[in-house]
């Protein structure tokens, strides 16, 4: 049965024929969704676009997506696939081995014998290596499509965080439509990063308290940088100011993917 070609739940041209004027093209996938980015030779996005899974990590959804979506199906080359998995942990470079990353990979998290753990190198805030699986079916799957892409963890771009603005905590979100990438920082020390899921802004904020390494901090010495794709970014935005008055919130959605966007190319430039 042909699998129906879902549309984008968002979708943002910041040029009027921008498949030809594309020279770069990023995937960044996650449980429930994939956002396909555009770049131009001078690395600005060009067009973005957001797609929405009811089941997660839906495989037929996303091959129906790389052979009818046209940012997709030219000749502009897909360089760069980012995952973003809760199943993941940083491991510094002094102590990384494929072997010992495999077994705590294991040890910490449920990996299907159908997937494999794979790795990428984080350079900042400190040199590491990030594990992270990914099913063989869409390793597969970008080989067919996409066999030049690096494969990458998230977590790269992720740390590329904006200067703390002087609060003794500082938590940078990615926001990506029901999942998060958390990044908390004590007086500029990464303390934590964790992708995981949310239903609402209590559960944010919940994740920001528990990200203190046991610390209580008030609210007011808690930055927050809030970037990403969600759709609703804004109203969460606001919301997110009511519990931290030292809340970085993007004017508009554009903006907040724009944001993340561009951390994606300092990561590889």
């Amino acid at each position: 049965m042909k699998q129906e070609f879902l549309q984008p739940v968002w979708n943002y041209n910041t040029h009027t024929d921008p498949l030809t004027n594309i020279h770069t093209l990023h995937l960044v996938l996650w449980d429930k969704g994939l956002c396909i980015a555009g770049y131009d030779i001078a690395c600005t996005p060009l067009s973005v676009k957001v797609f929405s899974f009811a089941k997660a990590w839906d495989t037929d959804q996303v091959e129906a997506i790389f052979v009818n979506e046209p940012l997709v199906a030219g000749p502009q080359p897909v360089t760069h696939i980012w995952i973003a998995d809760e199943r993941n942990f940083l491991v510094p470079e002094a102590l990384f081995s494929t072997e010992t990353a495999a077994l705590w990979m294991q040890q910490f998290h449920f990996v299907e014998s159908s997937e494999s753990v794979l790795y990428s190198t984080v350079a900042a805030p400190l040199p590491a290596r990030v594990a992270f699986p990914v099913s063989n079916k869409l390793g597969a799957m970008f080989n067919k499509y996409f066999q030049e892409a690096a494969l990458n963890a998230v977590t790269g771009p992720a740390l590329q965080a904006p200067a703390p603005n002087g609060q003794s905590y500082h938590a940078d979100i990615i926001c990506l439509a029901g999942t998060m990438i958390l990044s908390m920082y004590h007086k500029g020390t990464l303390i934590n990063h964790q992708v995981c899921t949310f239903d609402s802004v209590e559960d944010i904020v919940c994740k920001i308290g528990g990200a203190t390494a046991g610390a209580v901090p008030k609210a007011e010495d808690v930055a927050v940088h809030l970037s990403g794709y969600a759709p609703a970014i804004s109203a969460i935005g606001s919301e997110l100011q009511a519990y931290f008055p030292h809340a970085h919130i993007p004017g508009a959605d554009a903006d907040a993917s724009f944001l993340f966007l561009n951390r994606l190319l300092s990561c590889v430039s």
